[in-house]
């Protein structure tokens, strides 16, 4: 295949098990969500000793958002061990940060029913003191709640009331970035939430490496990461991954370019329209991206996971927005941009006019 030609990927159907999944929760939550909530009163802090924090969920995105209920739950509860519930492929992610236990979900438990039933002895035999739902949205945050035996079970009201002993009146329309935030208020603490995530020593010696491999240095200028990916309608055309990168050869930037896993066939492509100081990378595991964007002095990435992961350790973001919902994920902060439907030379524009830092400003860790 000519590599310079154009490559389009449909979106795909999603798999039947994610589909059964689906199905089984809209169905528990018709047969469940038959009580009423009262007011909510939270339980002092002498009653909490162990908590489950839940992200039912395989949305990099979303489990890095969820971090910035830490602050928040260790704020109202000082003296408690927090534990996270989350999809087995962004748990990585979770590495480095105050937590006790992380316990995982699989994907593929319809056919490993076995793994469930082990989960379900795992999260009674903590005697969790409360459980709660991480998006304050879903059905199956409260569900595994409930299946934890936590004596206090926080979540969404009027999705399954019945699961729950602290239904909550969740604002429509929430930001995603804004959760932590009304919890925080609805608890009566203080902090100001953020995202956090934390590279090992070991991970980012492995990202220094590479990129010395690549010939990056700090001595030649800054760093510049593009993420080649999204899910479905968030990516940006092939074509103008074609045309930035061309168009970033002739800049003061060192252009590292990091492909998704389902991007995999753009690689030949972004390697064939690679000029001057760009490199391109295949997919890399979700520890090592992690660490490489650790290392970078700006991102450029559609709606992505990605985008979320440098925004926590730091890193700017220039988001190239697909869809106006995207908005509503846009993490907060003036050193995060966005552009709605960008042509190839707004993009240009943006980097001139925030220009690289210089070396003097750029942060050696």
């Amino acid at each position: 295949m000519d590599a310079t030609a154009e490559v389009t990927t449909a979106p795909a159907g999603r798999p039947l098990h994610q589909r059964l999944n689906r199905w089984m929760r809209r169905l528990s939550a018709r047969l469940l969500n038959r009580a009423r909530p009262g007011p909510v009163v939270w339980p002092p802090p002498a009653e909490i000793r162990r908590i489950l924090v839940i992200r039912a969920n395989y949305r990099l995105g979303n489990i890095v958002i969820a971090t910035a209920l830490l602050p928040v739950l260790r704020a109202a509860y000082p003296q408690t061990t927090i534990d996270f519930l989350v999809g087995e492929g962004p748990a990585p992610l979770l590495a480095g940060l105050p937590l006790g236990r992380v316990h995982l979900l699989s994907r593929r438990w319809l056919r490993t029913p076995w793994k469930a039933v082990r989960l379900w002895r795992e999260l009674r035999g903590c005697r969790y003191d409360l459980a709660l739902d991480g998006s304050l949205e879903s059905f199956s945050g409260s569900l595994y709640g409930w299946l934890s035996g936590a004596r206090h079970r926080a979540g969404a009201q009027g999705k399954a009331d019945r699961l729950l002993t602290l239904p909550l009146a969740v604002p429509a329309g929430l930001n995603g970035y804004g959760t932590a935030s009304w919890l925080a208020a609805q608890m009566g603490t203080a902090v100001a939430p953020e995202t956090s995530l934390q590279i090992t020593p070991a991970a980012r010696e492995d990202a220094r490496s590479l990129l010395a491999s690549l010939g990056f240095s700090r001595q030649a200028g800054p760093l510049l990461a593009v993420f080649v990916g999204g899910h479905h309608e968030k990516r940006w055309p092939a074509a103008k991954w074609r045309e930035l990168l061309q168009g970033l050869a002739g800049t003061s930037w060192q252009t590292l370019v990091l492909v998704g896993p389902e991007e995999r066939e753009l690689v030949a492509v972004m390697q064939a329209a690679a000029k001057g100081p760009v490199r391109v990378l295949p997919p890399q595991s979700l520890t090592r991206c992690a660490a490489l964007l650790a290392e970078c002095d700006r991102l450029i990435t559609p709606d992505s996971g990605p985008l979320h992961i440098a925004a926590a350790l730091g890193v700017p973001v220039l988001v190239l927005l697909q869809h106006p919902r995207s908005l509503r994920f846009m993490p907060p902060g003036v050193r995060h941009r966005s552009l709605l439907r960008p042509e190839v030379p707004a993009v240009l524009q943006e980097l001139a006019e925030k220009p690289a830092p210089t070396a003097a400003a750029q942060v050696q860790t």
